[in-house]
Order: C-alpha cells, then sequence, then structure tokens
C-alpha cells in the first residue's frame, strides 16, 4: 500500500473508532457480561425466605378479605360505568404533546408529519365518546396511546431512548380483563378502551363486546389466580386461546381430574363475549385471593425470573410497575400501574437527606421483607430480605447507568432479577454516585394500602 493508500485507511480506522465510541454505529455495542450480583446471588426467590415467618400472613385475614373485596370492586367497576373516567384531553394527550418530527419509526427514520396527522384523523376526536360499551380482552393484548400498532422513539443514540422506549405503549392487559369501551378509530379497527389500572387504545379484534349474562357469570363465581406464569389455556374444542400469567383473574367452576375448570370469554363472528370453559392444572393456579404469605409471592415470582424486561408490557413482557402490580393481584391488592403512584400505595416512608449507609440501615431496620416497595423516580423495587448483611431486592430492570468518554450509558440486565441495592458497583465505567441504586432511592412504603371500611 503506498503512503496515501496507507494514511487514508489510517483515517478511516480512526473515524471507525471514534464513531464506535461516541455513538455506536461502527462496531455495534461493545459485549457486556453479566453483572457480579447475578453470577454470585441465588436467582431463585425462595433462597431469600426466612423459614420461621414465610408462611405467616402479611396482611391479618380481616384486611386482606376488605382489600380483596375493594379489588373486585374495582376489577369489574369497567363493567358498571356509563360513561369514560378519563376526558378528551387525557385521552387524546399524544396527538397534543408528541412532534412526529422528533419521533423515530421502525425503520430508526423520523416520523414524518403526515403520520402524526393520519393518527389525528384516525382518533375522531370531536366526536369523543363515540362509544358506551363494556368489553372484555379475549387475548393478551396491549393498550396503546395512539391507534396504531407502530412504535415511535426518540433518539437512538442517547441511553434509556430507542429501542424499546416506544412512547405509545401504555401498559399489557391480559386477557379476561374486564375493560369499557369509549371510543372508536374513524376505521373501527381500534377501540379506546379502559381498565381498572389503565387505558388506551386496543384491536377491536383482541376484544369482545360483553352482555348482562357474561357479566354475571364472571362476578358471582369464585375466582382462580395463576401461580405460574405462561400456562397455555384451550377453549371447548382444545383451540389455543391464550396464557394464563400470573396477575390474571378467570371465574372458577370446579375440579377435576386435577386440574380447575374456568370460564373464558371468546369472541364470535359478530365481535360479542361468547362463555366457553377451559381447565388449568391445578399446580399452576390457586383460589383468589392467595394468602399474603412470603412463601407465596416467592412462589409467584418464581417463574418470573429471568424473564425479558417489556417497557409498557411490550412483547407481553412486564415492566418493573407491571411486575409489581401482578404479584400483589394475585393477593387481592389493588395497586396502581405506575411507579410513581404505586410509591404512594402504602405508608410512605421518604429516604430523602439520608446517606447511603444510613438508607441502607433504615431499610433492613423499618422494611418489612416481602411488603415493602423501593422507589426512585422511574423504578420500583420489591425488598426481600437481608443476605449476607445486605438488603436485597426483587426488581425488573433495563440496566444500570455508565459514563465513559464523558458520554452516559447502560450495562444492559434486561431482565426480572434479584440485586443488591448496589448492582454493577464492580463495574469501571458506573456512573458514580448515580449509577447506584441506593444513592438514587427517595422512599420506600410498606404495603398495604389501609383498606376502606364496608
Amino acid at each position: 500500500m503506498n503512503p496515501q493508500g496507507r494514511r487514508l485507511a489510517g483515517a478511516a480506522l480512526m473515524m471507525a473508532l471514534l464513531c464506535s465510541l461516541l455513538i455506536g454505529c461502527a462496531a455495534g455495542p461493545a459485549k457486556q457480561g453479566p453483572i457480579r450480583d447475578l453470577l454470585e446471588l441465588p436467582q431463585d426467590p425462595a433462597a431469600y425466605l426466612d423459614p420461621a415467618t414465610a408462611g405467616q400472613p402479611l396482611i391479618a385475614p380481616e384486611q386482606a378479605q376488605a382489600l380483596a373485596r375493594q379489588f373486585l370492586a374495582a376489577h369489574f367497576s369497567p363493567w358498571h360505568r356509563s360513561w369514560p373516567v378519563y376526558d378528551s384531553a387525557k385521552v387524546f394527550a399524544g396527538l397534543a404533546s408528541y412532534d412526529s418530527a422528533l419521533m423515530y419509526g421502525e425503520t430508526r427514520q423520523l416520523r414524518p408529519t403526515a403520520w402524526l396527522e393520519g393518527q389525528r384523523r384516525q382518533s375522531s376526536l370531536d366526536s369523543y365518546p363515540n362509544a358506551r360499551l363494556r368489553a372484555v380482552s379475549v387475548v393478551n393484548t396491549s393498550m396503546r396511546v395512539l391507534p396504531t400498532a407502530e412504535p415511535a422513539f426518540l433518539n437512538f443514540y442517547e441511553a434509556g431512548e430507542g429501542y424499546p422506549f416506544d412512547y405509545l405503549q401504555n401498559s399489557a392487559v391480559w386477557a379476561q380483563t374486564p375493560l369499557f369501551v369509549s371510543h372508536y378509530s374513524a376505521d373501527g379497527a381500534w377501540a379506546l378502551c379502559e381498565s381498572r389500572f389503565a387505558y388506551g387504545w386496543v384491536p377491536v379484534s383482541d376484544i369482545a363486546l360483553v352482555d348482562e349474562e357474561f357479566v354475571a357469570s364472571f362476578e358471582q363465581s369464585e375466582l382462580l389466580t395463576f401461580t405460574a406464569d405462561r400456562v397455555p389455556l384451550a377453549g371447548d374444542f382444545g383451540q389455543f386461546r391464550f396464557e394464563g400469567r400470573v396477575g390474571m383473574l378467570l371465574p372458577l367452576i370446579g375440579r377435576e381430574d386435577g386440574a380447575f375448570q374456568v370460564l373464558i370469554g371468546v369472541r364470535d363472528s359478530l365481535g360479542r363475549a361468547v362463555l366457553a370453559s377451559s381447565s388449568v392444572p391445578q399446580g399452576a393456579a390457586a383460589e383468589f385471593p392467595l394468602a399474603s404469605t412470603p412463601a407465596n409471592l416467592a412462589l409467584l415470582s418464581r417463574d418470573l425470573m429471568g424473564q425479558p424486561y417489556g417497557w409498557g408490557g411490550m412483547y407481553g413482557h412486564r415492566d418493573c410497575s407491571s411486575m409489581v402490580q401482578d404479584l400483589f393481584t394475585a393477593l387481592g391488592v389493588a395497586l396502581p400501574r405506575n411507579s410513581s403512584q404505586q410509591a404512594k400505595a402504602g405508608r410512605y416512608q421518604s429516604l430523602e437527606g439520608l446517606s447511603d449507609r444510613a438508607k441502607a440501615e433504615r431499610i433492613v431496620t423499618l422494611g418489612r421483607p416481602w411488603q415493602t416497595l423501593l422507589w426512585k423516580p422511574g423504578h420500583i423495587m420489591l425488598y426481600i430480605g437481608e443476605y449476607e448483611g445486605q438488603p436485597m431486592i426483587l426488581h425488573t430492570t433495563w440496566g444500570v447507568k455508565t459514563k465513559a468518554w464523558g458520554r452516559e450509558g447502560r450495562h444492559f440486565i434486561g431482565a426480572t432479577v434479584i440485586t443488591t441495592l448496589t448492582p454493577g458497583s464492580e463495574l469501571g465505567d458506573l456512573d458514580r454516585p448515580d449509577g447506584l441504586l441506593l444513592h438514587k432511592l427517595r422512599g420506600m412504603t410498606i404495603l398495604p394500602p389501609a383498606a376502606a371500611a364496608d
């Protein structure tokens, strides 16, 4: 190679390395291994149970019953309203707050202005609410900010943005969830729905309209809650319908040959809900509500360990707050969907103004294992007790904050895991001190919320 060629090759190599360091566009992200906590700590929730207290209820029986009644009233409330809970400013906020010129699509290209205008036409703002109907989800689905399955991302080159943070994803909704339909899109393909805990656009094909007979069948039966996750359920003729999930409730109608017999709603050709039956292995479910023992919470979280992180429930996965919500749903404790709201759902104690060491000491001293939520802005965790002298947490997390060459990044975890309050502390590029969960903790919340008097 001649001198000019060597200079050009050297310059090209330098640019490739620089691009890789700054935005990862040449060589892609650096290979990352598991953080030390995941290699050294047991990832079996049962390993953190205290044998002396594992079978003792965290909630007194009378209060547990009152909470379960409150939960069911809220769960079925979408079937007992005649007007939407949310006004047009709330449900169409995405059309006002999002700028398509700053949002990227699945091809990493900026959305054209015409794309958002098309969503505006589809939303039929002027006719809201154009429906007031009762429905049930017949498959595991998602609630969307706009009536589209297409994503909208912010800058792919900023840490904590881009994939998988689709800002049109509100929440996953498990099958057989009661819904109130307040509005339809212009093409009729999407329904704006409200559940107990969230609202958003749902594909019409994923729901079915219910009548009084259907509602009575669901509300008057005993209920079943899942203790295992992703349990396949079939209809009357063996046709697969959906997967049972921790946090899902089904009407229980009997027991036969080692299985629970349950009712499910299926969609007929006219979009109406028709009652069908299915069976659930007895080892995968229990009568609702499940007793509020640490052992039961460990059982519920067993199948969740290692499951992928899902922003807003993307791909049927869970984020931090949906994981916590689903665990406590099985106990009959109604928690909000948002992490900051969950932090206010019990007896809140501020940790602000304390040193990191003082925070850890207060958590160990005042926190109650398996019923204490730890909160920092944007993230919620369940305190499950001490292990080798350190407070331990069960949480679903995307990763820990890093910084190198003055640029923020992430060391990815992307799963439901058990860690200390300082996961990734061994990383040389950890952003200190902000990259430490313990340093950013703002408060702790003892569950459950107070039960209202009957």
